[in-house]
């Protein structure tokens, strides 16, 4: 263990981050911004024939922002898309150990999947 905090983690080594995403691949995406933070994420889903989702982002933002969707990502995909809409903000907060002025990340996050999940099959 490195004993880095799980944001710092994230953002470092993004596992789930796509800049060129090629759009036909994906079956959903959504996209947020927060202006007062200067943060936008735009989140892809795809789902399998097994119901599973796959999830990948794209954002511009603090540290936080970028970790947090690369979280958000890596915890929805290999799960169906019911287990994703019980998603909180709080599930985020706690993961990340997110302090109360990070917290707008985990609101921002889980408000990106809650559009991307309502996309699905439109």
């Amino acid at each position: 263990m490195t004993g880095r905090s799980p944001v710092m983690a994230h953002f470092l080594a993004p596992a789930h981050a796509r800049c060129d995403v090629d759009s036909d691949q994906w079956h959903a995406d959504a996209v947020i911004e927060t202006p007062g933070a200067d943060a936008r994420g735009r989140l892809f889903l795809r789902v399998d024939d097994q119901g599973r989702l796959t999830a990948a982002f794209a954002a511009y933002g603090p540290p936080v922002v970028i970790a947090v969707l690369d979280g958000l990502c890596a915890r929805v995909s290999g799960q169906t898309v019911a287990s994703a809409q019980s998603l909180m903000p709080n599930d985020i907060e706690q993961a990340f150990c997110l302090s109360a002025t990070q917290r707008y990340a985990a609101v921002m996050a889980i408000d990106v999947l809650a559009k991307a999940l309502s996309n699905l099959g439109r």
